[in-house]
């Protein structure tokens, strides 16, 4: 009635549903549905929820409640009638659905943003775990840094770059089995080789300096060092910094890095702030490049980890 050509869309109707056997792959390539039951909706709904589908239902009907009631996400205009109310997750106040594409978009990056608060302070976290748990074996007599070290590199490699990233964050679509996935693939990993990172330097400056302030020194740089790249990592602005996450390609990333490396820099060359945060210079540049060559071969670790991962999947 309308003139639409029937042959350039794809749609099905309710009586047309019932005779499949199945009719699950049907359901998942019509884009119109017509003459539908409200039990029939609910189990579209359904259906597509089988197949990995998040599924919002606008609906302002009594007939549509078992939808409504079935979807990940209720939407009901605000002259609803009270039933679908009961149930709705967003109300639309204009009655239009204009508004949705932006809501969806900017859920979407919020959940970005999350996702990369998540894998900076979850990987920060669980190697201070395991360092405690190393302590509590006696396999090491001494914390490798002291707590306003680590606050220190948490500042300037987590919470300052996160600001940005967070409100630079993608809308891409992530779905609850990819943030499991992405959480797994970029923290473990990154724990574990960070965890190597800081053992291996306190130990060798140990050893080395006979003193355990000096050490403690050379891990922060380690420290600092390794989390500017792990910025990187969570959010890659090229190709080469991919693997442990999907490619980004903002270079907005680079600054962010460039600025908190500066910011400490000038933070440090001020002499109340040495004291109080407990760095300085190291002694050497053959020590300062000892630490960069061990970051280093911490990031060409994790890469090859992440490149192995991806070829056996």
């Amino acid at each position: 009635e309308l003139g639409v050509q029937s042959d350039k869309l794809s749609l099905v109707s309710g009586s047309d549903l019932l005779q499949l056997r199945d009719p699950a792959q049907t359901i998942q390539d019509t884009l119109i549905f017509g003459s539908l039951t409200p039990s029939m909706k609910a189990e579209i709904v359904k259906s597509l929820q089988s197949q990995d589908e998040h599924v919002m239902v606008i609906g302002s009907k009594v007939s549509d409640v078992p939808a409504l009631r079935q979807a990940n996400l209720a939407t009901v205009p605000k002259n609803g009638v009270p039933a679908a109310m009961r149930l709705t997750d967003i109300v639309l106040l204009d009655d239009s659905i204009h508004v949705l594409p932006g809501v969806l978009s900017t859920g979407q990056q919020m959940i970005s943003g999350v996702l990369t608060t998540f894998k900076l302070y979850l990987s920060q976290v669980i190697m201070q775990l395991i360092l405690i748990l190393l302590m509590t074996l006696n396999i090491l007599q001494h914390f490798p840094y002291r707590p306003v070290q680590a606050s220190v590199a948490s500042v300037f490699t987590i919470t300052i770059p996160n600001i940005f990233l967070v409100v630079w964050a993608s809308s891409k679509r992530l779905t609850e089995k990819s943030i499991r996935r992405q959480l797994t693939r970029f923290i473990t990993p990154v724990t574990l080789a960070l965890t190597a990172l800081v053992y291996g330097l306190f130990l060798f400056f140990s050893e080395t300096s006979n003193d355990l302030e000096y050490a403690r020194l050379a891990v922060t740089y380690g420290l600092l060092l390794a989390g500017w790249l792990r910025v990187l990592f969570v959010q890659p602005p090229t190709r080469f910094w991919a693997g442990g996450a999907p490619l980004r390609g903002d270079p907005r990333i680079f600054r962010v890095v460039i600025f908190c490396v500066l910011l400490l820099i000038g933070i440090l060359l001020i002499p109340f702030f040495n004291d109080r945060f407990y760095i300085t210079l190291l002694a050497s540049w053959s020590d300062f490049s000892i630490v960069v060559l061990a970051v280093i071969g911490w990031a060409m670790i994790l890469k090859i980890i992440w490149w192995l991962s991806r070829n056996s999947e």
